[in-house]
């Protein structure tokens, strides 16, 4: 029965298509993009309410980094980078799906804010040896083996177990 529900759904949806074109795609692709900027934004700005730890710290210490106060407040400061740079792509998704600018009309403002997430984790891993010296001599494919092996579980459930 289910199995049957799911292929009507399906045919509905691709007639629907259609029918209707290239905006309506436009428009769930964007409100799917909408939808998880929004979830990463409050994500990340609860973390820093209150007592709970930061995400970026909660992926460091579950990493094995030390727990120092100088730790601590290094990526306190970045998690708030990426709050701030989350909140620009999504004014600029907003902003561009109510008409207010024309810029990035054939995607090539969004491909450099994708493109600036890259340089900011990549450029954020090569500075941080500046602000924090034990970090000197970290190797880029290990760290991000490490950052894989980080469950989403422990990293939700981190100011719950600590």
């Amino acid at each position: 029965m289910l199995r049957l529900f799911l292929s009507c759904f399906l045919v509905l949806f691709y007639l629907y298509f259609l029918l209707f074109g290239y905006d309506i795609i436009q428009l769930i692709l964007q409100s799917v993009v909408f939808g998880l900027l929004m979830l990463l934004i409050i994500g990340f700005v609860w973390s820093l309410i209150g007592n709970n730890t930061p995400v970026i710290t909660r992926y460091a210490l579950l990493m094995g980094a030390e727990d120092s106060s100088a730790e601590r407040r290094y990526t306190r400061k970045v998690t708030l980078v990426w709050v701030f740079f989350l909140m620009s792509l999504l004014f600029y998704k907003v902003c561009f799906f109510l008409g207010v600018i024309e810029i990035g009309g054939r995607g090539f403002l969004e491909i450099g804010f994708y493109l600036g997430s890259a340089a900011l984790f990549v450029g954020e891993f090569y500075l941080r040896p500046f602000f924090l010296p034990s970090h000197k001599g970290s190797a880029f494919v290990p760290f991000l083996i490490g950052l894989g092996q980080v469950s989403f579980k422990a990293l939700w459930q981190f100011d719950r177990n600590n």
